[in-house]
């Protein structure tokens, strides 16, 4: 065992804990992705957080002497949130901190911080039957799979709930159009889309596109609402919390890392095969 590396279990069992867990593997790659992103001391004051946003004080009342004063503590945690490590939020004036699971949230702010190293790590943590798990049994998935612009014929009409541009309407601002982390990952590793050349094919929306916009590490276009339908209209996607990704099976991590299935997402359109066509080919 390396030097700190008790540090990093001990976190990575806190955010075990959390509404997404972070499992343990046999390899240890959870352990090199926190090493990535935290210092031991910063991992130490992530221990003292939860998925909930919580003010400064409530945090510091918990670190244990790991700071010396509130001041300390803010500067701490700017640097992991420059990092991606944690979220944070403004909420009635005040801002407001938390633990990020890895994917949504981790990863993708690692957009302009991607080491082969990292990659190397994040594949093979993500590639294990353990995350996949952990992923998808979450009681409130993640992602939900929505079709756009195309010909649905349910025998119900779809709720206002899957119909995306009713969401970017009634959305907060800010909108964030930023590049694409799958295909920036992929092209490191010698690859590319085969959907299409496009890198700017994430939205973040309100909370998510603010802290972006704060922490300064994930560079992107800010759009008005007009630039965000016109985004959506272009191709399917999907809807994560608070970003829209490009839907592309090949490329996108999460359905890439696990070979999932649709069933793996939610979604409120289903279809259903009438018995005088099952087995015929179309």
């Amino acid at each position: 065992m390396e030097r700190h590396d008790s540090t990093y279990i001990k976190l990575q069992k806190h955010l075990d804990q959390q509404a997404v867990g972070f499992p343990a593997t046999r390899t240890g790659a959870e352990l090199n992705i926190l090493k990535h992103i935290f210092t031991p001391q910063e991992a130490e004051i992530a221990c003292c957080m939860s998925y909930k946003f919580e003010p400064l004080e409530s945090i510091l009342s918990r670190t244990n002497g790991n700071v010396d004063s509130a001041d300390e503590l803010k500067q701490v945690l700017a640097r992991i949130q420059e990092k991606g490590g944690i979220e944070s939020r403004v909420i009635s004036g005040k801002m407001q901190y938390c633990n990020a699971p890895l994917v949504v949230g981790m990863y993708e702010f690692q957009l302009n911080r991607l080491t082969p190293e990292f990659i190397n790590d994040f594949d093979e943590y993500t590639g294990t039957k353990t995350f996949g798990l952990e992923f998808l049994s979450t009681k409130l998935p993640q992602l939900r799979t929505i079709p756009v612009a195309q010909s649905v014929h349910p025998r119900h009409n779809v709720s206002t709930f899957d119909e995306v541009a009713a969401l970017l309407h009634h959305a907060k601002k800010p909108f964030l159009i930023a590049d694409c982390i799958c295909r920036k990952k992929k092209s490191m590793q010698g690859g590319s889309c085969r959907a299409t050349k496009r890198k700017e094919t994430c939205l973040a929306v309100g909370g998510m596109a603010e802290m972006a916009l704060r922490i300064g590490n994930h560079k992107g276009l800010i759009c008005m609402m007009q630039e965000g339908s016109h985004f959506i209209k272009r191709t399917d996607i999907v809807l994560g919390m608070n970003a829209l990704r490009y839907r592309d099976g090949a490329q996108l991590g999460q359905f890439r890392a696990q070979k999932v299935e649709a069933e793996g997402f939610r979604s409120g359109v289903f279809v259903e095969i009438i018995d005088k066509f099952r087995g015929q080919t179309v």
